[in-house]
């Protein structure tokens, strides 16, 4: 695993000494960036900034507004979440960024991240009115649930609970805990790469792995009749602001090429 980790990090650092790509660089330096310093205050200060710049449910008093901004470029401290985000957005970002621009590309990044923001907080709303008559009927009031300095529920209140109420009460968490990740706009530009390129069996390997990250969500949406994992929402609100980002870009270039047209029949 260390040199599966190694190595991942060697490939990272070549991509951004190697690449034109200034959203490859902006999404590398940004998101290494942060995890940086948060895993530095973490380790001197014993503080996770993770409280303050990932995105609460917007019921929740933790929740502030720039969160919904902060929380794309924030990751776990688990390593290999960030690292497998960055290698995705260093095969996908390239091409789309060629075809419509940095700009533009940055539009996409943040629009599909909000869009991923309002899909899992949708999801909060509808989990938590589920889980809490799911803990309701198993005999505790959801307001008398203690909850530890990371907005989870207190591991010593867990285990002192019935069989019956543990799990019920441990899904709780699920729409209690913040959501970070660059996930959301990750497929959003995922499937601007594949609407772009639908058509191109020169790119099959990447149209294949989007296509299998996509298939994944998809599947697991169909499967679980009761999804509390609100990573898929965000997920699918990524696909959804990239889906819009295309309409939009492939409206715009259309209405400039006609203008071009008209202009050279003047």
């Amino acid at each position: 695993m260390k040199n599966l980790i190694l190595r991942t990090i060697q490939y990272l650092i070549k991509s951004f000494k190697n690449t034109n790509t200034r959203g490859v660089r902006f999404v590398l330096f940004t998101c290494v960036l942060v995890y940086l310093i948060f895993f530095l205050v973490e380790l001197i200060f014993h503080y996770d900034l993770r409280f303050v710049f990932s995105a609460y449910p917007t019921y929740s008093e933790n929740f502030h507004f720039y969160q919904i901004f902060t929380s794309l470029f924030v990751h776990s401290s688990n390593i290999i979440h960030i690292l497998f985000n960055l290698i995705f957005l260093t095969i996908f970002i390239p091409f789309v960024e060629q075809k419509i621009g940095f700009k533009k590309l940055l539009f996409a990044i943040f629009f599909s991240g909000i869009m991923g923001f309002v899909f899992i907080n949708h999801s909060y709303y509808l989990n938590k009115s589920t889980i809490e008559k799911d803990i309701v009927t198993v005999g505790i009031k959801p307001n008398s649930i203690k909850l530890d300095n990371e907005n989870h529920v207190d591991s010593a209140y867990l285990s002192s609970l019935k069989p019956n109420q543990f799990e019920s009460v441990k899904n709780y968490n699920h729409v209690t805990s913040k959501t970070h990740g660059s996930s959301g706009f990750m497929f959003g530009v995922i499937i601007m790469y594949l609407l772009y390129n639908w058509r191109n069996f020169k790119k099959i390997i990447p149209i294949f792995l989007g296509g299998y990250l996509i298939f994944q969500n998809i599947e697991e949406l169909l499967l679980d009749d009761r999804i509390l994992n609100g990573s898929i929402f965000a997920h699918f609100g990524g696909m959804f602001g990239g889906l819009i980002c295309f309409i939009i870009f492939i409206i715009f270039e259309n209405k400039q090429n006609s203008k071009n047209r008209i202009q050279i029949d003047l």
